[in-house]
């Protein structure tokens, strides 16, 4: 007995649904906005907005990265 295999194909729009852009947030936002936080308390040196730009420029570069793979 020969059984047929079922496939399926569907297309989402990862920046258009609204549970993808949510959990997007918590697994990418959270991490870098707790770093950003403690290192904005932690340090008094002025380098510290260095570290804050480097934080957000890699943030930025996760968002290309992810619009690039999955948009």
């Amino acid at each position: 007995m020969k059984t047929e295999t079922l496939e399926w194909n569907t297309r989402v729009p990862i920046f258009r649904n609204r549970t993808i852009v949510t959990q997007l947030g918590i697994a990418i936002g959270i991490p870098f906005g707790i770093l950003a936080l403690v290192l904005f308390l932690v340090s008094d040196s002025p380098d510290r907005w260095y570290a804050l730009a480097v934080i957000g420029g890699l943030l930025f570069l996760t968002f290309l990265f992810v619009q690039v793979v999955y948009g």
